[in-house]
């Protein structure tokens, strides 16, 4: 190695070296159990782990620290905590730590994120500061180190669960529309059957919940209707905020999460499709790849929710023959649901959108078939939320 060379090396280790002893000195002030310590205050206070995720000028040091907060905090979970933690926990990629937990943890870190020490410091008092002042967000479920009363937090969640995200993740991936329409419907078979199951065996005084989504742009109204769609189907309601691209969610703790993860699924479906269609122009030959996706959206949104309407009522009658007490139950809780969201939102105002292409319009219808959701899907027959 020529001698230039090698100094210049070494000279860059020297550097590293220093950058990394005097971060490590500055990162002693904020001790890493402190800050999940923090964290925990925040989830005391209605703040999920996907609410800190979306906060603005979130950084990838910011994020990644985050994560191990959440993997340290997630250790003094109740097993039986409302499935909607475990949900974010692992959409976020914070399963168990991975670091030595007997050994300091600011060392280790920077050592899995030797890029991260110039910012590693701006990260951790980022995440002080946000938790220090963090405001008050409605409690939607217990805070995750209390069981949820629900039927909802037993361990046949997560077996339920593991199943309907293995169908939904081959649906996302196959090149085959056929596969994904069989897989997406028996998803939704899966879903709509233990929805019913977790009804029949809910204590009377369990009561409604909710999660708040960041939906991305563009096209967010347009994706708000699919979510909106795929709730009614599954007894939730849904409510749009235009001025943060936020979608509350209410309904009871299973139907919330299992309507969530379908629409994340169906999301990545449509998405993977307007992809494929590529650029879009019109007659005249200029660009119309912008109005042919809203429309497309706003068209497969419309025909995902037309479909579990015709399947409802054959869903309900079916199983209402087999337990008469069903659709009593079903009834009572769609009610505790609306009461729950006028009280969240005891003025909602409409939501006006608007379809400039057909032809994107009628993919979007197409697409939504190919997507069939199957007929065991449940349409909720309450009022309508925002945006419906």
């Amino acid at each position: 190695m020529p001698l230039g060379r090698f100094l210049a090396m070494s000279s860059n280790r020297s550097v590293m070296t220093t950058e990394r002893s005097h971060a490590l000195e500055q990162l002693a002030d904020y001790p890493f159990d402190d800050l999940v310590e923090g964290l925990g205050s925040m989830f005391g206070q209605g703040w999920f782990p996907r609410d800190l995720l979306a906060l603005p000028d979130n950084d990838r040091a910011r994020t990644a620290l985050l994560v191990d907060l959440v993997s340290a905090h997630r250790q003094s979970w109740n097993p039986g905590a409302a499935p909607i933690w475990i949900e974010h926990a692992e959409r976020l990629g914070a399963a168990h730590p991975w670091w030595i937990q007997s050994e300091d943890f600011w060392p280790q870190f920077l050592d899995r994120h030797p890029s991260a020490i110039p910012s590693a410091l701006a990260a951790a008092r980022w995440w002080s500061g946000i938790f220090l002042v963090g405001r008050r967000l409605h409690q939607f479920a217990p805070p995750p180190w209390v069981a949820d009363d629900s039927s909802a937090g037993d361990h046949d969640h997560q077996k339920i669960m593991g199943k309907v995200r293995g169908l939904l993740a081959k649906a996302e991936s196959t090149p085959y529309p056929e596969e994904a329409e069989a897989l997406s419907a028996k998803a939704q078979e899966l879903i709509s059957q233990y929805s019913i199951d977790v009804a029949l065996l809910a204590d009377s005084v369990e009561v409604p919940g909710g999660t708040r989504l960041y939906l991305d742009a563009p096209y967010t109204k347009a994706k708000f209707m699919l979510l909106s769609g795929i709730a009614d189907a599954n007894r939730c309601q849904a409510v749009f905020n235009s001025g943060t691209d936020t979608a509350t969610l209410v309904g009871f703790s299973t139907d919330v999460t299992l309507t969530e993860v379908l629409f994340t699924s169906l999301l990545v479906q449509g998405t993977s499709a307007i992809l494929a269609a590529g650029p879009q122009t019109g007659f005249d030959g200029s660009s119309s790849t912008r109005s042919w996706r809203n429309s497309f959206w706003f068209g497969y949104a419309r025909r995902v929710e037309e479909r579990l309407v015709e399947a409802a009522d054959a869903t309900s009658s079916a199983a209402a023959a087999n337990n008469e007490a069903l659709l009593p139950v079903l009834a009572s809780r769609s009610e505790a649901v609306t009461n729950t969201l006028e009280e969240l939102f005891p003025k909602l105002g409409s939501l006006s959108v608007s379809v400039s292409n057909g032809a994107g319009l009628m993919a979007g219808r197409s697409f939504a078939d190919q997507a069939d959701l199957s007929k065991s899907a449940l349409k909720k027959k309450t009022r309508r939320g925002l945006g419906r």
